[in-house]
Order: structure tokens, then sequence, then C-alpha cells
């Protein structure tokens, strides 16, 4: 697992911030493969295609989508 860096929960191309409550701690391949989408939506697109990390990816989409 790793490396990580910081990704914007909603991304500035989608009208997110830079405030502490926009900043989450994701994967360096994932977060890249997301790029300017939701979380939900990638995470629902990409959950079925990343069979070793798709248990991850459900835990994640569940607390991205109690968070919000």
């Amino acid at each position: 697992m790793g490396p990580f860096e910081f990704d914007h929960f909603t991304p500035f191309s989608r009208g997110g911030d830079s405030s502490s409550e926009n900043i989450v701690l994701a994967c360096l391949p994932c977060n890249r493969a997301k790029g300017s989408a939701l979380p939900s939506d990638f995470l629902r697109k990409s959950a079925a295609q990343c069979h070793a990390k798709a248990e991850k990816h459900r835990k994640v989409a569940q607390a991205l989508l109690e968070r919000s």
C-alpha cells in the first residue's frame, strides 16, 4: 500500500477548495486514476475493475458516502 498523497474530495474543477474539510489521504495510483472525478463516480467505475483493491474501495466509498 502507498505511497500516499493528499487529494481534494471535491476537485477544483467541480467547485472544490483546499479547506481541511475537502482534503483526504489517497493512495497515489488511485488518486491519479481518479483525476477530476467525484470520489463516488470514480469508485463505482473502478471498484469492479480493480480486483486487488475492490474491498478497500468499497470501504472507502462507504466512508466517503457517509461523510457527504
